[in-house]
């Protein structure tokens, strides 16, 4: 073979070489760069999309929540064992979120919403409000006396079985904050509702109308004596909250000193007496109704 042939014959062969490889790189290439491209695209329009929501909103991603819980007020007599809360015996359910802008609107509304005996409760104050008094402070000041309050309020909220927990939830920057409310109480909505056809019948049994303050407070005296016994036999019965209620007292005829002393506040304030529940630290603690 002649230099001129085995030249060509080379250069036949390294071309032959190269074009033959080369569509196999192209194509690596394209496999290999168009995932690549996609999935930044992607992430790039994701993030621009959760940039632009919290941007709209006002607030920034980070939520702020914390959660307090208070039990119901009851004075133990001797023997007598601290009560379970049973949340599941609530009647009424409220999910709405109820914004609410001055402090006596929402101590209003969480009143109204306990006298109802409303198992979860959702407002939404402006930060200046819960800045100020805060979300346990709101519901002590919906459970105050006054002497305007009827016999479902006051003194009958403090001392007849309310308790909850309660989660606040905000975002850091927003100018309202959300109060959620779980409650829990001695006696259901079914149960108010039967004690105050109850305590209608009783008063209206007294004949008060004519008779002085004094006469009227010991008609409502002698007629829960004659009603209502002492529950001896729940003391010991930490499932039996009833009995620190006025319904178990009317209704079922017996109570300890916490169903007593409501049931009397209830009936002398339907009796337009002013009347007040105070604790006692006597034979181990007991509720009394003052006047």
């Amino acid at each position: 073979m002649n230099k001129r042939v085995k030249k060509c014959f080379i250069c036949c062969l390294v071309l032959s070489l190269f074009f033959t490889s080369f569509p196999q790189l192209l194509v690596y290439a394209e496999n290999t760069e168009q995932p690549v491209q996609s999935k930044v695209s992607e992430e790039v329009e994701y993030v621009t999309f959760v940039e632009d929501e919290t941007n709209e909103l006002g607030m920034s991603e980070e939520k702020v929540v914390s959660v307090e819980e208070i039990a119901p007020y009851v004075i133990l007599a001797d023997g007598e064992t601290l009560p379970q809360i049973k949340t599941d015996e609530v009647s009424v359910l409220s999910d709405d979120v109820v914004q609410l802008d001055t402090e006596d609107a929402l101590y209003q509304y969480l009143k109204e919403q306990v006298v109802a005996r409303n198992s979860q409760i959702t407002v939404s104050v402006p930060i200046e409000i819960n800045n100020k008094i805060g979300p346990v402070s709101a519901m002590t000041s919906a459970q105050e006396y006054t002497e305007s309050c009827t016999g479902q309020e006051g003194d009958a909220l403090k001392y007849g079985g309310v308790g909850y927990s309660v989660s606040t939830r905000s975002y850091t920057g927003a100018t309202r904050v959300t109060y959620t409310y779980y409650m829990n109480y001695f006696s259901t909505a079914e149960q108010e509702k039967q004690l105050t056809s109850a305590v209608t019948c009783a008063l209206a049994s007294l004949n008060l109308n004519g008779k002085t303050d004094v006469e009227k407070v010991i008609a409502i005296h002698n007629y829960i004596c004659d009603h209502v016994d002492y529950d001896y036999d729940g003391l010991s019965d930490s499932t039996n909250t009833v009995k620190y209620t006025a319904y178990g007292a009317l209704c079922n005829g017996k109570a300890v000193c916490n169903g007593y002393a409501v049931l009397f506040y209830r009936m002398c304030k339907d009796a337009g007496l002013s009347v007040r529940i105070i604790p006692g630290t006597a034979n181990g603690g007991h509720m009394h109704g003052i006047l």
